[in-house]
Parts: structure tokens; C-alpha cells; sequence
């Protein structure tokens, strides 16, 4: 193992020769430490010094879920997963994603096989241990690694309504290996799309001459033209060409004219809601090297693709008159004006939709490593390590097919080849326009982490009050991240992203090497009261030191009531896709002081930051927990506040400040003839936030003489959530109050249980006296294990929001949020596992 390791940490010299010796240093201390003392051995990582597991989800919870991947099954409501433990981890900082205690990062959540998770524990650890990201807690997903024979499990889930439909089937093997013991399986999943056309909430609903603001679905491009005949004048809104009802709504009414709207929604699928498939194979085995150490392998690799399918792309074009084309006299036409009448500064602007180009289409590969090899044992006295190194890797290939060079298309039109009258036009010269037009892309995304890490945890000695614990560790990683935007024409030349009519992204790239030490105590002030101590310095090789400290109060009263307290601080860099990312442009409607406050939409361009430095974020928590005989009751209020967050600043804001003359530093407005030409807008460490809340956690187990009864509420009200940004305050709009709650009755060897989720109503944040309205869901379950009499069968069924509820409202189009359950609706669920 340690010639491993050396191979290992040789790949990482590149990256900080600091890193490695403080790696070695402290890997030395606690392998000579960790010579042969108990003839016991650890099988799990070192557990900090406290280790607060507020709630977990067992593996019956998983088999009764009907939900066939770990992303569903954390985060299967926005901000409230499917089991209703709702911690803040959210706005401020993400919780730390731990894999049998080793934090994981980057993991896939879509691509963990389901068959392989015994738990899911929702800690409450501060950002010590695992870094400044993990302040408001952590998320440790246990792996099964006693499975003894082999084990086959099917499922399927079929929603009421077209789409979504899942599938799922695993096989897996445990037993001896040797003195210690190996587990291997194989895990596949398969879901359909959901499209727009086939739910109610979303699909495109219109009457031609409605006006456009009644409708859903449709886009005002189509084919309008926007004409205004100079500064300060009103616009005027015309179709542009004929709007047929078979291709596109046909003419609808707006208070400034008529607009050619087209139904996207009757082509598009539910963003977020892809057709994917699955398979992974994964690893586990350990093996004693002697009496007190052990040798442990986990491994798993997936293999992954999925189907996205859009609407045509949609352009707008904007230009003011010059020398007659046929682009002008076109426009001409429609306004009613001979091209060589346009006002001199007059502003003309075409929305597009290019329906000749075809729908785009976007296919990805997924290819996912994960590996960890380690030793880890028992010392003298109790105390543990843990020296493992680990290589995770996922790399993401999209194609995508049929977007618009800009470029390509303008000196098109201005020739007179593509018909921006009739995209479907026959013509041999239009159709010849759209194959020198079309775009096809080649996205790449990769992300790279080699960590190695040493770590001690147990008692360190005995003082007064009881035992001290100690947990201590020394860690390096070495990171890179590729997002890469290829787009290419029919002549293979390359194009930038800003250039691709239909796509709004752009490339970033970039590498971090990191080196951490950390240690965190408890300290038995008294019998039943610990206060833990707790600090962790990381070294960045780009944004420099970041440093976090915790402490905790624990005070047990006696077996019925305790009380805590935990004060939190951490520094978190940016992400290195914030540091490095390319020029991103937006054309927002901006209002120029400069010139009698002219609104007029201005091109933005947004910028990467690499002179960003760690951002800053506090977090303060008291609660406590009693337990009356069979009920318990735990309630924690929380505050997080965030700093120097990295935040791109509003460029009304910019433009307004620069007018002043007090400019906002590396932002700059770009003027030509006196009207603004761009506005460079870096992003900045210009953001604060603040969170508070309270978690209320309540449950009962009853022994009856008909069965055993669980009841669990889990609930979160969120009394404040605020941002701002270089101290103007962001309109915000949330549902305040979540609650989950779950009766489970067991008989025998039969389960049944009752899931009632439900959220609060909350009003728009961008339009004033709009309300969306409160949803409620339930699932209901049954579970038979040993079925109809067989010991190796185990069935589970039922119906997931047997209500069939939808989002909960509908604005203009827009949904609150893209939630599984309120996306794929009702949907039964049957599963099947034979072991022996």
C-alpha cells in the first residue's frame, strides 16, 4: 500500500511540493503511530469527534422509495428531497457530499448505483473536517459492504400520463475473500422524456388573435418585426411575412401591434427531464493485512447517455438603416415605407424563428471513474487512521445539432439567399443558405480529482469529565476542470460560442492544487457536556489561504433533554469555472443617463474573474432535543450569512454609478458617438446573503398488538432569505414553510407507509400581488418481504403523488419549479428482489 501511495503522490509532484510534505509528514506520524496495539479492526473511515447524525435514510426507505437513482432520491424537490430532510444547504454554501465518510467531490449523483447504497446520513459537521463548502453540513451516503450471496433486483415505474417511464434492474455478489470480504455489482437504469406537449402545465396553449400575453408556450419569435423610427419613439410591433396557422400560431395582438408567435412548447421536451440510460459496475473488498490494519478497495465505473430535444433556434437581429438591401426593403414592406425613406435613425429588430434548420438536438456520452485504495486500523487506547488515495473522474461529450451562425446567416439575408420571409421556403438558393448556416457542436466537459489524505480519530486521553477525542488529518488534491464550447460549419471552420444563434454559453478551463491540515476536539468539560474545538487551514495555489474554525457546545441534562450550540466560520474559493470563464454576451434593456434616460436593449459582456479570492461565510445554530418515552423532539434555529461572494453585478447599476463618476472598478461601459457600444462586466466579489431558519424534527415508534407503528415530521420554515448585490437588494421569491411527514405500519412481514409532502404558497418576485398557491403530495406504499412464503423474495409497490398534482401555478408560462414529482405526476411502482 505505501508503495501505492508513493506512485500516487508522485502523478501529484507537478502540483505543490508544499502539499506533499505536509502530506508525508503526517502520513509518517500516524502509519509509525499505527503499529500493532488491538487486535481489533476498523471497518469505517474515522468518525469525528461528535458526529451528529441528524437523520438517515435506510435502506428500507430506498427499497419503498419507488425511485431508481440517488438524485432522485436527494433532491427530487427543489430544495426538499423526497424524504423531507430539509437542511439550509442552500444560496450560501452546498453540503459536503461524503461517500463512507470521505468527501467526494464532484460526484454524479445520476450515475451512483442505488443497489449499492445501504444509507443516506444527513450530518450536521460545520466546514472543518470536509472544507469551507460543507459550513451548513454534510450528506454521507454509506455503501453496502456486508451483502452475503447473490441478490437480484427489477423495478419499473409507469406514470398515468405519457412519459417518464423508468426502469431499473441490479445484480450483486458478497462474500469471503480470503479473512476479509469482497462485494461486486452491476446496477442499470433507463427513464424516458417528459414532453411539454404531453402535460397540461406546460404544453403550448393559444387562439389565434389572442393577445400573446395570454398564451403559454409561445414565443413572440415566430416572426415579428420590432420598427422604431428613432430615439425615444415608440415602437411598433408587425408579422413578418405570412403567419400560417399550420406552422405557426398565426397572428396574435400586443399592445404595441401584431406579433407571429410560434408554439415551442409543442416541440420541446421538459428541460431537465431527458431521455438517459445508466449502467455502473462497482467494487467494494477489504482484507486484513495483519491484526490491527486493513486493506480496503472501492471502485466503481458508469457509463452513461441521454437525449435533450429543443425548438428550432430563435434569432434576433438588430440594425438601423443604411444603404437599401434586401434586408431593408423587406422591412420595408411590412413598415409601408420605401427603404430610402427610413429615418436616418431608425432601429429595426426581427425575431426568428429558424424553422428550416431544424430542431436542435443535444446527445451525450457520460463516462464516470471512481477509485479508492487505503489502509485503515485500530491504534492503542481507541484511536483510529485512515491513509487512502483516490482518483475520481467524469467526462461528459455532447453533440449538438442544428444552431444558426450568426455571422454566416446575416451575409445571407443581405444577399438575398435565405429567405427570412419563409424559412420553409423550397428554394434552392434558401435551402443551399440553411446548409452553409447550420452549426453543429461538440461539447466537452471534464473534471479531474486526485486526493490523497491521512487522518487520526479517537480518544486522545483521559481528563476529568471523561474521554477526549481527537480528530486530525493532513490532505492534498490535485483538480482540473474543462468545459469546452466547439461549434463548427459545414466547411468544419470553427465558430465562437457568442456566434451560435440558439446557444448562450462559453468555454472555461482551469486547474487548482490544494493542501489542507485540519483538527477538531471534544472536550469533556463534564460528564454529558462537550465543548468541541475545531480549525482547518487550506492552501490554494491560485486564490491563496483560506482558513475555517468551529465551536460547538453539546450538553446532555440527563437521557431525556439536551441542548446545543455551534458556532461556524469558513472560507471558500470560487469555482474555477467562475475564475476562468469566457466572454458571455446577453443583450439586456438598459436606460442611458447619458442620454435623457433612452432605454434601448445594450449588449453585455460577461467575464471570468482568475483575481477572485475566497469568499467568507458565518453560521450560527442552537437547538436542542427531549424525549418522552416512545416520542422525541429536536429543534434547531439556524443563520448563515455569506461574504465576498462571487456575484456579477446589474448593469443598469453599472451604467447609473459610471454616469456619476464613480465607476465601478473593473467594470467598464464602452461608448461610440455618445450611445453605449458594450458593457464589460467581470465577475465580482460584490455579494452577501443571509438565511435563517427553523428545523423542527419530531417522531414516535409504538408496539401495538396489531403492529409496530413509526411516525416522523421533519419541517423547515425559512424566516428570512435575502441577497444583495454591492448592497441593492435582489428580489427573492421561496416558499417559506416545508413539511414531510411518514406513518409506516409494520405487521409481520408486511410494511405499508403514508408520505404527505407539502409546501407553502409565496408570492412572485417579479410581479407584485401574484401569488403561487401551496402543494401538497402523498405517496403511498407497501412492502411484503419473504412473499407469498419464499425467505429470498421481497416485493414493493405503490403510488407516487397519487393526486397527480402539478407544479403548483402557472405565470405566463413559467413554472415555479421543475420538481420530479410534479413533473412526471402520479406514477405506480413495482420492484422485485430474490437473494440466497
Amino acid at each position: 500500500m505505501i508503495v501505492l501511495s508513493a506512485t500516487f503522490i508522485q502523478h501529484l509532484a507537478k502540483a505543490n511540493s508544499r502539499a506533499l510534505a505536509l502530506f508525508w509528514f503526517g502520513a509518517i506520524v500516524l502509519i509509525t503511530v499505527a503499529l500493532p496495539a488491538s487486535p481489533a479492526r476498523s471497518q469505517e473511515t474515522p468518525a469525528p469527534p461528535v458526529h451528529d447524525v441528524v437523520t438517515a435514510i435506510d435502506r428500507t426507505d430506498i427499497e419503498m422509495s419507488g425511485l431508481t437513482s440517488v438524485a432522485d432520491l436527494l433532491s427530487g424537490r427543489r430544495n426538499f428531497n423526497n424524504f423531507g430532510l430539509f437542511r439550509p444547504y442552500f444560496g450560501i454554501a452546498d453540503a459536503a457530499i461524503l461517500v463512507n465518510g470521505r468527501n467526494v467531490s464532484g460526484l454524479n449523483f445520476d450515475t451512483l448505483p442505488i443497489s449499492a447504497v445501504e444509507r443516506v446520513e444527513i450530518l450536521d459537521q460545520g466546514a472543518i473536517r470536509y472544507g469551507g463548502h460543507a459550513i451548513s453540513g454534510a450528506i454521507n451516503i454509506v455503501l453496502r459492504e456486508d451483502a452475503e450471496g447473490a441478490e437480484f433486483s427489477l423495478g419499473t415505474g409507469r406514470p398515468t400520463q405519457a412519459g417518464g417511464d423508468s426502469n431499473h434492474g441490479s445484480a450483486l455478489w458478497g462474500g469471503a475473500l480470503g479473512h476479509g470480504h469482497l462485494m461486486v455489482g452491476v446496477d442499470h437504469t433507463r427513464r424516458q422524456e417528459v414532453r411539454d406537449d404531453d402535460r397540461a402545465f406546460s404544453r403550448a396553449k393559444w387562439t389565434p388573435g389572442d393577445p400573446l400575453a395570454d398564451t403559454t408556450g409561445v414565443s413572440i419569435g415566430g416572426n415579428t418585426l420590432v420598427y422604431r423610427p428613432g430615439d425615444g419613439d415608440s415602437a411598433t410591433l408587425k408579422s413578418l411575412g405570412e403567419c400560417d396557422e399550420g406552422v405557426y400560431t398565426g397572428v396574435l395582438t400586443h399592445p404595441a401591434g401584431t406579433v407571429c408567435g410560434y408554439p415551442f412548447a409543442n416541440i420541446k421536451w421538459v428541460v431537465g427531464f431527458t431521455r438517459r440510460s445508466r449502467e455502473s459496475v462497482f467494487l467494494n473488498a477489504d482484507h486484513p493485512l495483519d491484526d490491527d490494519a486493513n486493506f480496503f478497495v472501492e471502485a466503481r465505473t458508469a457509463r452513461g447517455d441521454s437525449l435533450f430535444r429543443y425548438a428550432p433556434a430563435v434569432g434576433t437581429f438588430d440594425f438601423v438603416a443604411s444603404e437599401p438591401s434586401v434586408k431593408e426593403n423587406l422591412i420595408a414592406s411590412v413598415v409601408g415605407l420605401d427603404s430610402g425613406n427610413f429615418p436616418t435613425d431608425a432601429e429595426f429588430r426581427v425575431h426568428h424563428r429558424f424553422l428550416g434548420h431544424g430542431n436542435r438536438e443535444w446527445r451525450s456520452d457520460l463516462e464516470e471513474n471512481d477509485l479508492t485504495l487505503g489502509v485503515r486500523g485500530d491504534l492503542a487506547d481507541g484511536l483510529q487512521y485512515d491513509v487512502h488515495v483516490q482518483y475520481y473522474g467524469q467526462e461528459n461529450v455532447v453533440k449538438g445539432t442544428n444552431f444558426v451562425s450568426e455571422t454566416l446567416l446575416n451575409a445571407q439575408i443581405e444577399s438575398g439567399e435565405y429567405d427570412i420571409a419563409n424559412p420553409l421556403s423550397t428554394d434552392l438558393g434558401h435551402r443551399e443558405a440553411i446548409r452553409t448556416t447550420r452549426l453543429r457542436l461538440n461539447h466537452d466537459t471534464l473534471a479531474k480529482y486526485r486526493r490523497a489524505s491521512a487522518a487520526l480519530a479517537g480518544k486522545a486521553l483521559e481528563i476529568p469529565g471523561g474521554d477526549l477525542r481527537l480528530t486530525a488529518g493532513v490532505e492534498v488534491e490535485d483538480q482540473e476542470w474543462r468545459d469546452i464550447f466547439d461549434f463548427r460549419d459545414f466547411m468544419n471552420g470553427f465558430h465562437e460560442p457568442t456566434d451560435a444563434l440558439g446557444s448562450a454559453d462559453s468555454s472555461s478551463k482551469g486547474e487548482r492544487q490544494r493542501a489542507s491540515a485540519y483538527a477538531e476536539a471534544a472536550i469533556p468539560l463534564l460528564t454529558g457536556w462537550d465543548l468541541i474545538l475545531g480549525a482547518r487551514h487550506d492552501d490554494f495555489d491560485d486564490v491563496g489561504n483560506a482558513v475555517s474554525w468551529r465551536i460547538a457546545n453539546h450538553y446532555r441534562v440527563n437521557r431525556s433533554l439536551a441542548f446545543r450550540a455551534s458556532w461556524d466560520k469558513a472560507e471558500n474559493p470560487p469555482s474555477l469555472r467562475t475564475m476562468h470563464l469566457g466572454k458571455t454576451f446577453t443583450f439586456p434593456r438598459i436606460c442611458d443617463p447619458e442620454n435623457d434616460g433612452l432605454c434601448r436593449q445594450e449588449k453585455i459582456v460577461i467575464l471570468g474573474n482568475p483575481g477572485l479570492g475566497p469568499d467568507r461565510a458565518e453560521r450560527v445554530s442552537v437547538g436542542a432535543t427531549a424525549r418522552v418515552g416512545a416520542f422525541s423532539l429536536a429543534a434547531d434555529w439556524i443563520k448563515v450569512e455569506g461574504f465576498d461572494q462571487p456575484r456579477r453585478v446589474n448593469a443598469q447599476t453599472i451604467v447609473d454609478r459610471d454616469h456619476a463618476g464613480n465607476p465601478i472598478p473593473d467594470t467598464h461601459v464602452v461608448r461610440h458617438d455618445g450611445h453605449i457600444e458594450e458593457i464589460r462586466i467581470p465577475i465580482l466579489q460584490a455579494g452577501t446573503s443571509r438565511i435563517e431558519g427553523i428545523a423542527l424534527n419530531a417522531g414516535t415508534a409504538l408496539e401495538t398488538s396489531w403492529a409496530a407503528l413509526e411516525f416522523d415530521v421533519h419541517a423547515f420554515r425559512t424566516t428570512r432569505d435575502e441577497r444583495w448585490v454591492l448592497e441593492v437588494k435582489q428580489p427573492l421569491a421561496f416558499p417559506r414553510d416545508r413539511v414531510h411527514a411518514v406513518l409506516r405500519a409494520t405487521r409481520g412481514d408486511v410494511t405499508a407507509s403514508w408520505n404527505v409532502h407539502w409546501r407553502s404558497g409565496f408570492s412572485t418576485a417579479s410581479v407584485a400581488g401574484y401569488r403561487y398557491r401551496a402543494w401538497t403530495g402523498n405517496d403511498i406504499a407497501l412492502g411484503w418481504r419473504n412473499a407469498f412464503g419464499m425467505d429470498q423474495l421481497d416485493l414493493a409497490g405503490g403510488v407516487l403523488n397519487v393526486e397527480n398534482r402539478g407544479p403548483s401555478a402557472l405565470l405566463g408560462g413559467a413554472l415555479p419549479s421543475l420538481t420530479l414529482d410534479a413533473v412526471v405526476g402520479r406514477t405506480v411502482f413495482l420492484s422485485a428482489s430474490v437473494s440466497w
